[in-house]
C-alpha cells in the first residue's frame, strides 16, 4: 500500500520516466527545489561538461554536467552543482540570460535530483554500451 497511488506501484518510481508524456508534471510542487543545483537550458550543442563548469568559472561550480543523448551529442541542457546556496543564487542572477555562443542561457533552480547530479557526472567514466546497469536495488 505505500507509494501514493499515482506511482503505480513501482516502489520508488518518482524521479524516472520523466518526459514521456505522463500528466503528472503538472505535480512539481510536490517536488522539492535544490539549494544548491542549477538546470541550464539553451546550450550551444558545442558545450560539454567541462565548458559548462568554465561558464560558472566564477562562481565555485564544484560539479557540471551536460546530459547527452545515447549517440552522446549534447541535449543542449544541463546542470551545474554548486557548495552552497549563495553560490547558487550568485550563478543564477548572473549566468541567466548570458549569451553563448549566439543563444541565452535559460538557467533556473534544479529540482532535487535522485540520484544527485554528482552521481551521474561520476558514473559517466564507466558507461558500457547497454545504459542498463544490473537491477540490484529491487529486493523488497
Amino acid at each position: 500500500g505505500r507509494g501514493r497511488s499515482r506511482a503505480g506501484g513501482r516502489g520508488r518510481s518518482r524521479g524516472r520516466g520523466r518526459g514521456r508524456g505522463r500528466a503528472a508534471s503538472e505535480k512539481d510542487e510536490d517536488r522539492e527545489l535544490s539549494d544548491t543545483t542549477l538546470f541550464v537550458a539553451n546550450l550551444p550543442f558545442s558545450v560539454g561538461s567541462d565548458e559548462l563548469k568554465n561558464i560558472f568559472g566564477d562562481h565555485n561550480a564544484s560539479v557540471a554536467h551536460v546530459v547527452a543523448g545515447r549517440s552522446g551529442r549534447s541535449k543542449g541542457y544541463g546542470f551545474v552543482v554548486f557548495k552552497n546556496s549563495e553560490d547558487q543564487q550568485a550563478a543564477l542572477k548572473a549566468i541567466d540570460g548570458k549569451e553563448v555562443e549566439g543563444r541565452e542561457l535559460a538557467v533556473r533552480v534544479a529540482f532535487k535530483a535522485d540520484p544527485p547530479i554528482e552521481a551521474l557526472a561520476e558514473k559517466k567514466d564507466e558507461k558500457s554500451e547497454s545504459s542498463e546497469a544490473p537491477k540490484e536495488e529491487q529486493k523488497e
